[in-house]
């Protein structure tokens, strides 16, 4: 079950709100009327996600927004508002915003959406958050493994494990105890971390307080899984009183020696609920690796004991033969004995090399003659090689399954680095002793070929000398596809920023990192050297100079600095144009540095103040009073949904589909009313054509009527007001046709660019009118007509005109120029306009 909290100031919308989220069974709605008690809740409660209105009277939604990622991290975040401009778009995504969903419209449609887009919004964190847990636990688990083959003794073992939990899976602290048989007593052996986000060894109380978790483990010889720690629990003697409480979740699991607990291994994670099913799996198969190993470690104890024993029992028989003449029996004995112990030594190696093929990598060894001495069973799965087939066998044998001939490996450059070996590879990294490097092997899976990655080792002796080398090898084939893909990426948006129809600057330190060829044009027709590595102060009006370099400065400061602005520059030729500017902060060489998108603004600069004035005043209190009743069209629709499940009287129905009719008919008088407003005020943005077509046409009920949509990808850079221009055309043909049946869209692609065609099988205007329907006068009988579409159209050099036969059928074609079309797949280059 999801859990949310639905925040507006408008208690009707969040009652019909909540109606429609909890309907499916899957979502709890908890709702807020304002931003001070939305945070007073989310203090106290773990919602799962917020949904929130912009426009709020302590504190608006993109406010809201920037305090829940300041405080709370990615808690997911979805603005459903009644504000549609294109700056309050761009700042809810760039403040981290998960998704935005625009009031108005079907309630049932508009509400399914927004619970769409929670549900995959708190999908999306889980899943990503189990990745990483994954990737913690299973880098712990190569780690361990990886010292197990190393680390000769317990205490070692033990710290390293403690280590490696903290530093390479993150966990806030580790330690591990040991039992005393004898008191029935469980003692903290090794640690590391605090509690409090620092790593380093810790050293532990022998009663320490809060260690119930391990001892429970002991008692119980299971897991012990602790997913909501009370706050108020134990505090790592060295933790300070602010960061003192930074886990929530715990778990101990017990060590076998032989089949007896010896110990435990605790873990502390400042995530509640870390530990899961599929992480108590992985945790205990750690258990199972360090319990394998304490074993071998036991056994391998022993064995030297029982070799020091036979070495003193040895100098004892030498010290005898020297003093007496030692029997034959003696003799004979001592060599018996001498048989035995070398025997167990053969055992003791034997299972060392179990260990090391049970390995999940793929694995193997040689000595310093180069001979294979283990092959695991991970290599036999990975080549097809049996280790019976190869063990003991040299001359590069090894090599033969991955390069089909004899050639050094990784593993020869640990015992004997060889520059020309080595430039086989593409990189080779050293990690102490060790060296990694990737590459990919063409020859495996059957000549599919995979990308696999290396890490070699030398294997030394009792006395730190070297007696051979070992190698890992794992299949990083899904990783290297998706750093393809990454590649393949990054070179699509840098055509597409290349080609863009704004100017686009980097610049860091003020200098200019990079330009693209259309701010170079502007510019004065620079080359690419004559502007990136100099100054862009250089190319500023010097009356602005000063303005755009302090807001530079802030913004570094991490201040709240505006990111659109305007200023002018100076072009080659000293010409001064006006040029709008958005900023946004970004990372480049690995340093803070500004992505600036400039566009030349100059010629509508010339009636731009003027126009401004008046259209702030009227634009202002036409869109609070738009945002009022649109909330309220919405619980008036919603009600009158409820109403008519609730009632079965035909003239009640009839009566509430009138109303219903009324309410969509004001939200229409809305509509236009923004248009008229906000035609030709705001800037050309590209917008894709079939996504536009089929969202227009579900604000219309134009059933039965067919329509099909044959746009492909085309993609136009239009005034914001461009899905205006479908509204009115469907609007018209529902009002002005009774025998429509079918509408079809398409575009074809032209000599001057791309020509976007609707057809319908009305009956058309006659050959007088074919020029007059476009005109203010022509639609007078029934409001503005078609007289807005060639408005809007114009903004950006398209032109629209009536080419169908009359009598037969209606056809618009309009006619879309070559700089303002583009055919495009790519979604994330597609900017969705405001909506009412």
């Amino acid at each position: 079950m999801i859990s949310a909290l639905y925040v507006d100031d408008e208690p009707g919308l969040l009652e019909i709100g909540k109606l429609y989220l909890e309907n499916s069974g899957t979502i709890m709605i908890d709702t807020s009327v304002s931003v001070c008690d939305a945070i007073r809740r989310v203090k106290t409660v773990p919602y799962d996600a917020i949904i929130s209105d912009y426009q709020m009277p302590e504190m608006n939604g993109i406010e809201f927004l920037k305090y829940i990622r300041t405080n709370y991290g990615d808690l997911p975040f979805i603005l459903f508002t009644g504000k549609g401009r294109e700056e309050v778009v761009i700042e809810a995504l760039n403040s981290g915003a998960d998704a935005y969903l625009q009031k108005g419209g079907d309630p049932v449609a508009q509400f399914a959406e927004l619970e769409h887009k929670i549900k995959r919004a708190v999908g999306r964190q889980f899943s990503e958050k189990k990745i990483l847990v994954f990737n913690r636990l299973y880098a712990i688990l190569n780690g361990i493994n990886s010292a197990i083959v190393h680390l000769k003794t317990q205490e070692e073992l033990f710290r390293e494990v403690c280590r490696i939990a903290v530093e390479t899976g993150k966990f806030r602290m580790a330690w591990m105890g040991i039992v005393d048989p004898k008191k029935n007593e469980l003692h903290p052996f090794a640690g590391y971390g605090t509690g409090d986000g620092t790593q380093h060894s810790i050293q532990l109380p022998i009663e320490p307080e809060g260690f119930e978790s391990s001892r429970r483990a002991v008692r119980e010889q299971q897991q012990v899984i602790c997913n909501d720690v009370d706050p108020g629990g134990f505090v790592h003697p060295s933790a300070t009183r602010t960061n003192a409480h930074t886990y929530r979740s715990t778990a101990a699991v017990p060590l076998f020696l032989h089949n007896t607990i010896i110990g435990t291994l605790q873990l502390y994670d400042a995530e509640p609920g870390f530990f899961a099913d599929e992480e108590i799996k992985l945790l205990l198969e750690i258990a199972s690796d360090l319990s394998f190993a304490l074993e071998k470690m036991s056994e391998e104890e022993q064995r030297k004991m029982a070799e020091t024993q036979l070495l003193e029992k040895h100098r004892q028989l030498e010290d005898a033969y020297l003093t007496i003449s030692a029997s034959e029996g003696m003799i004979r004995t001592y060599m018996n004995t001498l048989a035995k112990n070398q025997r167990q030594l053969g055992d003791s190696r034997r299972q060392l090399s179990e260990i090391i093929n049970f390995l999940p990598d793929a694995t193997f060894a040689i000595d310093t003659q180069g001979t294979v001495i283990v092959w695991n069973k991970a290599m036999e799965a990975m080549t097809g090689v049996l280790a019976i087939d190869i063990v003991g066998k040299g001359e590069y044998e090894y090599a033969l399954p991955f390069y089909k001939k004899r050639r050094p490996m990784l593993i020869d450059l640990v015992l004997k680095y060889d520059e020309t070996a080595a430039s086989r590879y593409d990189r080779i990294e050293r990690d102490g002793d060790r060296l990694v490097s990737q590459v990919f092997v063409p020859h495996l899976y059957g000549g599919r070929g995979a990308h696999l990655w290396f890490v070699a080792s030398p294997l030394y002796n009792e006395d730190g000398a070297i007696t051979g080398a070992i190698e890992s090898i794992r299949d990083v084939s899904e990783f290297s596809k998706t750093e393809i893909a990454l590649r393949s990426s990054e070179e699509r948006y840098r055509r597409i920023i290349e080609h863009a129809d704004e100017g686009i600057v980097v610049i860091q330190d003020g200098l200019v990192c990079y330009s693209n060829p259309l701010i170079r044009k502007i510019l004065g027709d620079y080359a690419p050297e004559e502007l990136d590595g100099h100054p862009f102060g250089e190319f500023i009006y010097p009356a602005d100079r000063d303005t755009v370099t302090e807001r530079a400065r802030r913004r570094c400061a991490g201040e709240d600095v505006e990111p659109s602005y305007v200023f002018r520059a100076i072009t080659r030729t000293g010409e001064i144009r006006w040029l709008r500017i958005h900023v946004l902060q970004l990372e480049w060489n690995a340093r803070p540095a500004a992505l600036s998108f400039l566009s030349d603004i100059t010629d509508a600069k010339k009636n731009e103040e003027d126009l401004r004035e008046a259209h702030s005043t009227i634009s202002l209190l036409n869109s609070i009073t738009r945002h009022e009743i649109a909330d309220r069209l919405t619980v008036l629709r919603g009600r009158l949904r409820i109403a008519r499940k609730q009632t079965s009287d035909p003239d009640m129905q009839v009566n509430l589909d009138k109303v219903d009719t009324a309410a969509r008919d004001i939200f229409l008088h809305i509509k236009k009313a923004r248009f008229y407003q906000e035609i030709g005020t705001g800037e050309a943005t590209w917008q894709h054509v079939a996504a536009t077509i089929a969202h227009e046409q579900a604000l219309l009920d134009i059933r039965p009527i067919t329509v099909s949509i044959d746009t492909g990808d085309l993609c136009v850079c239009a005034d914001p007001l461009f899905p205006q221009v479908f509204f009115i055309l469907f609007d018209n043909a529902l009002r002005h046709t009774s025998s429509l049946s079918r509408i079809h869209i398409s575009a074809i692609k032209t000599g001057t660019g791309y020509s976007i065609i609707w057809e319908d099988d009305s009956t058309g205007y006659a050959g007088e009118n074919k020029e007059q329907i476009f005109r203010l006068e022509f639609g007078k009988a029934s409001g503005l007509g078609l007289f807005p579409i060639r408005e809007i159209l114009c903004m950006t050099g398209m032109t629209i005109r009536e080419t169908g036969i009359s009598g037969s059928s209606c056809r618009f074609e309009i006619s879309v120029p070559t700089r303002a079309c583009q055919m495009t797949a790519d979604e994330t280059t597609v900017f969705s306009p405001a909506r009412v």
